[in-house]
């Protein structure tokens, strides 16, 4: 059984602690006494602020490397350059339809293949949306599959390119 005067007893240290940090030190010792002398302990002091950084020396931008640009090549791929290499492809494309017939996925629908065409003309960051296409045998095969593909060279800037595929059963 737990009397008043052990809780009190506990209490008291705290309380005499509080009276140090400004509330009514006055009122507490009057009500109940300080065990630790008539002094309560000081109030702890501000922290101090930081020191300052030293200033560093002014960052110079590096390019990673220097892209020499061959002015003979077009600047843009034309709408034939591109369903040219779509065209020159489309045997892979009917071979991952193929296979996912053979799956025993049920997925229909179309998927979309979204992807980058650098200057060099090597296909890279291939996706393929909506999300449900990109885990699937047909979804993978063909990402994979576009990775391979080879557009021709340009000088300008890198082309995105989507194309519809239409998934059926």
């Amino acid at each position: 059984m737990i009397r008043a005067g052990v809780v009190v007893q506990w209490a008291l240290p705290l309380v005499c602690l509080a009276a140090g940090f400004g509330i009514a030190r006055q009122a507490v010792l009057e009500r109940h006494g300080c065990p630790c002398g008539d002094a309560a302990p000081e109030p702890l002091a501000a922290p101090t602020p930081p020191e300052a950084p030293e200033p560093r020396e002014a960052l110079t931008y590096v390019p990673r490397r220097t892209v020499e640009v061959d002015e003979s090549l077009p600047r843009q791929l034309t709408d034939s350059d591109v369903l040219g290499v779509l065209r020159e492809h489309r045997v892979a494309i009917r071979n991952c339809l193929r296979a996912h017939q053979a799956s025993t996925s049920n997925l229909e629908g179309e998927m979309k293949v979204k992807l980058l065409i650098p200057r060099s003309g090597r296909a890279t960051r291939v996706s393929v949306s909506p999300a449900r296409f990109r885990a699937s045998v047909v979804g993978q095969c063909v990402a994979r599959e576009v990775k391979t593909w080879r557009f021709p060279a340009f000088s300008g800037p890198w082309m995105p390119i989507d194309f519809p595929v239409t998934v059926r059963r």
